[in-house]
Order: structure tokens, then sequence, then C-alpha cells
């Protein structure tokens, strides 16, 4: 996921994309994924800024701005 959005984020595309995905599969726990797909929806509602996103563990944020933390099974703001 971090590698499609900072391709897209080269092309210059003045449009808000949301990249949606969750730590566990949809046809294991259906919860997180839907959770994070209505997030997304919603922030793409309410949003006027252009940029590439990710929406992952309850987190929207530019995809420059968060990271996964695979031991914990987390995804977490990255403030470097």
């Amino acid at each position: 996921m971090d590698k499609t959005a900072l391709s897209l984020s080269k092309a210059n595309l003045d449009k808000r994309i949301v990249l949606v995905g969750s730590m566990v599969p949809y046809s294991i726990l259906k919860e997180e994924a839907v959770f994070n797909f209505a997030l997304a929806v919603g922030f793409l509602k309410a949003s006027h800024s252009s940029g590439i996103f990710i929406s992952m563990s309850g987190l929207i944020l530019p995809f420059d701005k968060i990271k996964k933390d695979r031991e914990k099974g987390i995804f977490y703001r990255n403030i470097h």
C-alpha cells in the first residue's frame, strides 16, 4: 500500500485519493475493514485537501505520515 501511495504521489494529481485496508482480512474479521472504508468515505466527503491518504486502524493520514508496526499488528502516526 505504501508503494502504491508513493507512486500515486509522484503523479502530482489534483485529487484526493484514499487507499483503504485492514490488518485482518475482510474474510476473517469484517468489522475493521468496514470501519476503515466508512472512515475513508466520511473523509472524502468532509475534506477538500488534495493528496494521497491511507485509512487503516481507525486512522486516516497522508500516506507519508502513517507507518505499520508488524510486530504489534497496528498502524500508527509517523511523526518523523
